[in-house]
């Protein structure tokens, strides 16, 4: 303007509204400082002038003003109620209010004292301190028939390192603990190693009992975190900003891995995974908006080596029972009605079972007493031989000779290679419970093929050293004794009348 400009060209120059740029002039002038005083003036000075004030001075305040700026932080505070809502808070508050606002007015005001009380605080990430996980809140699928294209929706777990950035998705079955445990572990096996803190939503799963400082976990998900040496915390209730990170991690992997697979189909939740794995790693190779490297980069630059060392095994949830030892010297799992053998010294004692989906180990207070393969046959005996009173284990030697023996009877009386096929499975696998049902199996065939397939078929799977009750009865399935038979019969005998291809040349 000193130059002569108008209005408008210095709108067009500085990319300003003409309205703001007269605003800005007027409160020049009305300043009483020249053009080349105002120019003089260090920055804060010249703000003060030019910029209104952040807030209004009370002293220029109206009273009713007044009056509604002492109210906004008991109306903010009464909003969180359960009912309670602004027109509510509007008509109470005009029939107090000397000169009322009009509801449009009260709301405004209310909104904008809202947003001026809900700062953000920024969270420096340290590196290898924190994992956060979280479910996505869309499912993704595969088809379980290919037929009818039947699609099985599956909950997706996300991980993250909030200071790389570097994650891992993996789609789960359901969202229950032992799928979550079973996901974690294959976390920390991706990114090699443990960090220091591990952060969850507020899951039923994994929380029990939500607090703002000591919230309570289940047992399960405390005993992987001992199992792993990592400290286990979890968002507080109603605070989003708690869990940004990872809330960010899902919105990336909808962007970078649910869409690029929207359009294709799988068969199986484990090429489902492949797929997965597949775009998270070119999610990691892409780098950051505006800087020079990757999530991958930044994780193994500065990340990776600050993780702790991963234990020799991985987490297997376990459950404790309680039973007592009866005459039988045996205890029961009752969740899966099945009997385990004890040392019989222990007749009558109360023991600890401590068991996992494939094991279980005994426990006499903190003494380990015997460890079994879990067996889930509803009123099924697992029973190991040295537990045994002395008279009790020749009974059974004797009782397992002559049992094996009326095997052995029965396999012979179909042929010799029966027998000799039995005989290679107890050899295999000793006289158990799962070669005796294997044995048992094979001479069953005889009842529907006929001996004499059978036997055949167990010359075959001698031969070929496949001792499997299901290879001797795949061979009968697709006739391959018969085909042997068949390629045999019609194979010509070699004698001298017969001239060779050396009388064509």
């Amino acid at each position: 303007m000193d130059r002569g400009e108008s209005l408008n060209n210095i709108s067009t120059l500085l990319q300003l509204a003409r309205r703001t740029v007269r605003k800005y002039a007027t409160r020049a002038r009305k300043s009483g400082f020249t053009l080349k005083e105002l120019l003089a003036l260090d920055d804060p000075k010249l703000s003060a002038i030019i910029y209104e004030p952040a807030k209004k001075d009370p002293a220029k305040m109206s009273s009713r003003e007044l009056y509604i700026n002492d109210k906004l932080d008991y109306y903010l505070a009464e909003l969180k109620k359960s009912g309670v809502t602004k027109l509510l808070l509007w008509r109470e508050y005009k029939e107090t209010a000397a000169e009322p606002y009009g509801y449009a007015q009260f709301s405004a005001k209310i909104l904008r004292h809202q947003k001026s009380t809900k700062a953000v605080m920024h969270f420096e990430h340290k590196p290898g301190d924190y994992l956060y996980f979280d479910f996505a809140g869309d499912k993704l699928h595969y088809v379980i028939n290919a037929e009818t294209e039947k699609k099985v929706p599956v909950q997706v777990l996300v991980c993250v390192l909030p200071f790389s950035g570097y994650s891992y998705v993996i789609a789960l079955p359901d969202a229950t603990l032992p799928q979550i445990i079973k996901g974690l572990n294959k976390c920390l096996d991706w990114i090699g190693g443990i960090p220091r803190h591990v952060k969850t939503d507020n899951m039923a799963q994994i929380v029990t009992r939500s607090n703002k400082y000591e919230p309570e976990f289940t047992a399960a998900i405390q005993q992987w975190a001992l199992h792993y040496a990592v400290g286990l915390t979890a968002a507080r209730v109603r605070k989003p900003r708690d869990k940004a990170s990872v809330e960010n991690e899902v919105k990336l992997t909808y962007q970078r891995i649910y869409a690029p697979l929207r359009n294709e189909t799988f068969y199986s939740l484990e090429t489902l995974n492949a797929a997965i794995e597949e775009k998270l790693k070119i999610h990691h190779l892409t780098k950051f908006q505006k800087l020079d490297y990757s999530r991958l980069e930044l994780f193994e630059r500065e990340e990776k080596a600050l993780l702790a060392e991963l234990p020799a095994s991985k987490f297997v949830i376990k459950h404790r029972a309680v039973s007592t030892v009866g005459a039988d010297y045996h205890v029961i799992l009752g969740e899966d009605n099945h009997h385990y053998s004890v040392p019989h010294t222990l007749i009558g004692k109360k023991l600890a079972l401590i068991y996992c989906r494939d094991e279980v180990e005994i426990y006499d207070k903190h003494v380990f007493v015997a460890k079994h393969p879990r067996n889930r046959k509803k009123k099924g005996w697992s029973t190991i031989t040295e537990h045994m009173p002395e008279g009790h284990q020749q009974y059974a030697e004797e009782k397992k000779s002559q049992e094996k023996d009326a095997f052995m009877a029965r396999a012979l009386a179909i042929g010799p290679n029966t027998a000799k096929f039995a005989e290679g499975i107890f050899a295999e696998r000793g006289f158990r419970d799962d070669s005796i049902s294997a044995v048992n199996g094979v001479l069953r065939l005889g009842i529907h093929y006929g001996k004499d397939r059978l036997e055949a078929c167990c010359g075959m799977a001698i031969h070929h050293n496949l001792y499997s009750c299901r290879s001797v009865q795949n061979m009968l399935k697709t006739n391959k004794d018969i085909e042997v038979q068949s390629s045999q019969q019609h194979k010509v005998p070699i004698h001298d009348n017969i001239r060779g291809k050396e009388s064509y040349s």
